[in-house]
This record gives C-alpha cells, sequence and structure tokens, in this order.
C-alpha cells in the first residue's frame, strides 16, 4: 500500500508539471499499467453515469502506448478484458470503488476530473 501511494504521488507531479508546459504526459511502463487498469473500470458501461472524465488520462496512454514493450501493452489489455468479463457479475458498487482507488493518483494528478453537479438555484 505503502508503494502505491509513492507511486500516485510521483504521478501526480508527473502530471502537474506535464499539464503546467503543455506537453504529452509520459508515463513510465509502471504508470502506463496503472493508468490502464483506471481506464478499465473508468470505461465500464455500468459506471458511465458517474461524473468522471477520463479524456485527459485515455489520451496519455493512447500517447504512451507504442513506447511501451510489448509486454507491458498487452499485460494491460489482458487485465482490462479481466475486468470487462468479472464487471457483468460484480455489484455496480464495488465497482466504483475499485476505479476510485485505482484512478486516484490520476485524479490528484488532473488526468482524471471528477466532475460535480452545479446545484440548482
Amino acid at each position: 500500500m505503502k508503494r502505491i501511494l509513492i507511486a500516485a504521488a510521483a504521478l501526480a507531479t508527473l502530471a502537474a508539471s506535464s499539464a503546467a508546459n503543455a506537453e504529452p504526459t509520459r508515463l513510465s511502463d509502471w504508470a502506463f499499467t496503472s493508468a490502464s487498469h483506471c481506464l478499465a473500470y473508468a470505461e465500464l458501461p455500468q459506471l458511465q453515469s458517474d461524473p468522471v472524465s477520463i479524456t485527459a488520462l485515455r489520451e496519455a496512454v493512447s500517447y504512451n502506448r507504442n513506447a511501451r514493450p510489448l509486454g507491458v501493452v498487452n499485460s494491460a489489455s489482458h487485465y482490462t478484458a479481466q475486468v470487462r468479463a468479472e464487471a457483468a457479475s460484480t455489484d455496480v458498487t464495488e465497482l466504483r470503488q475499485r476505479r476510485d482507488q485505482l484512478c486516484e493518483g490520476f485524479v490528484r494528478g488532473g488526468l482524471v476530473q471528477l466532475e460535480t453537479a452545479t446545484p440548482a438555484s
């Protein structure tokens, strides 16, 4: 758990510095895999009504895909397929908790935005 928190802090710093310089976010193999795991849950049809924007994270993963070793890309793709297969028999609340946990560092880093509804006047 400590390694996850340290990595999330590093991702947040990386994403913030990239956003400030308006350059594409460069991800390490570990960050690419973590981002892919976040996307696997965030893109589930069961969670599409949630106010979460993953556009920047999706772009970062897409930008970094060709720079990753084939084994890393294959591992991320396998994980995504596994999540989709298991999602059909998993409670939406649990899927949402998994997504929120996996995406936490990317929210702090600005690659995932939690959109809040504006209160009615």
